[in-house]
């Protein structure tokens, strides 16, 4: 009789005590991976807006150097091109953006500048008045960033700087050669990558006169 009541008594203080422990650990635990799996989710969500943004700025910049502007001028006598590029920055005249319908053509800067422990692409730019000629963007223009987080950036060009030369590849183009190059290569690399990214891009070479004459 005694055995039976105690059999229908329930569960003792430390049964219980033993339970609630084991549905916290599996509560924690359960807890633990929904909170791991949402941070990876939301890594691999900020990944992939962060690898769009850099696509559309890779065909940002490719769209406007294959719409350069080959033009050529005169100053003190000597021809020249609107177009100069150096390892780390690129100048030229181009196409006007989209929004803008007061000014035929655009003067840009893209250029690699560090920035604490990473480097930036910007973007330097401003409006070009009719019969503007050669080239004259600095840092004091407007300006917009278009990568960063980059380990790295060189520029390459590739074309003939005189009649009589071969097309190779060059680590500077001046606005004192004839001909506007061939290609236009990009290498890069951002900070955490293992590989650096090529970009080749093609533009017109052959430059077309264009009245006007500066004196030094």
């Amino acid at each position: 009789m005694v055995s039976e009541s105690r059999k229908q008594s329930g569960f003792t203080l430390l049964e219980l005590l033993v339970a609630v422990t084991i549905l916290t650990l599996l509560m924690t635990a359960a807890f633990g991976s929904v909170y791991y799996a949402s941070k990876s989710w939301k890594t691999g969500i900020a990944t992939i807006e962060n690898q769009d943004l850099r696509r559309s700025a890779d065909r940002f910049v490719s769209g406007i150097l294959r719409q350069i502007s080959t033009y050529s001028y005169s100053e003190d006598g000597r021809r020249k091109i609107e177009f100069n590029g150096s390892g780390r920055s690129v100048g030229f005249v181009g196409p006007t953006p989209a929004n803008d319908e007061l000014y035929a053509q655009y003067e840009y800067l893209f250029e690699y500048k560090r920035s604490g422990t990473s480097g930036e692409l910007l973007m330097f730019y401003r409006p070009r008045l009719p019969g503007e000629t050669g080239l004259s963007l600095d840092d004091r223009d407007d300006k917009l960033m278009l990568l960063s987080d980059l380990k790295n950036l060189r520029l390459s060009y590739y074309g003939r700087k005189d009649e009589r030369s071969m097309s190779s590849w060059h680590s500077r183009w001046s606005e004192e050669i004839q001909e506007y190059p061939e290609l236009i290569r990009f290498e890069y690399q951002f900070e955490g990558e293992r590989m650096p990214r090529r970009a080749v891009i093609g533009i017109r070479s052959s430059a077309k006169s264009v009245d006007g004459n500066r004196s030094g």
